[in-house]
């Protein structure tokens, strides 16, 4: 997008649960704190949407000219929709970093990377 090139994505309908590496790290730290043995954690933000929403979203944040072309649902069609409440209840962790703000940090970070500093 960054790029204004066109994207040919599948029918962007799955379910989709953005999660910033920073937050990851956060909940990995709280579970090895926190967690209790032997039991599983979903590691994930909790608010999923269609993938659709992101990219759109991506779209508006990057200022782009792509043409998104969509298309057709992927083979096999993965919806995610994990549930935080375990972790969260379990540790006191929660997602912190929004997706538009996630979204602005990596382009920063690729643009201080691209010019060399």
């Amino acid at each position: 997008m960054l790029d204004g090139k066109s994207m040919d994505l599948s029918s962007c309908r799955q379910f989709w649960d953005y999660l910033n590496v920073e937050d990851a790290a956060d909940a990995l730290v709280a579970l090895a704190e926190k967690g209790k043995n032997g039991n599983i954690y979903n590691i994930a933000n909790g608010d999923y949407k269609e993938l659709k929403w992101y990219v759109e979203e991506m779209k508006k944040i990057t200022f782009s000219r792509s043409e998104i072309l969509y298309g057709d649902d992927p083979k096999p069609f993965i919806s995610l929709k994990p549930s935080v409440d375990k972790i969260m209840k379990d540790t006191g962790w929660k997602p912190k970093i929004k997706y538009n703000v996630g979204v602005k940090k990596q382009i920063e970070f690729l643009e201080k990377t691209s010019s060399g500093q």
